[in-house]
């Protein structure tokens, strides 16, 4: 069985490389093995993002930040997520941070 260190590169690497489905499949796999993971829900969730699915996206990017509040690239991208769902006041408020 793959690590979870090892199923965060590949995950980053398809997000990296467009193949947002296969990072969604490896971010399942990852977060079933460890549900406290922000990488895979940031990763998950800008896949989602990738693919015109803000609502979930918006889901695993607030877990993400949840998880690790000090992460920017995550807040970032939920700042552009909510923004896509018209939730202006939110999204400037997550780019902010």
């Amino acid at each position: 069985m793959f690590g979870i260190y090892f199923l965060s590169n590949i995950a980053s690497e398809n997000l990296s490389l467009n193949r947002y489905q296969e990072c969604i499949s490896i971010c399942n796999r990852l977060l079933s093995l460890n549900t406290e993971n922000s990488y895979g829900y940031f990763y998950r969730g800008t896949a989602y993002l990738n693919l015109g699915k803000a609502n979930e996206g918006v889901v695993d990017l607030q877990k993400s930040v949840t998880l690790k509040e000090d992460f920017p690239n995550a807040w970032f991208n939920l700042s552009i997520a909510l923004n896509q769902l018209g939730n202006y006041n939110g999204a400037l408020q997550a780019a902010q941070k």
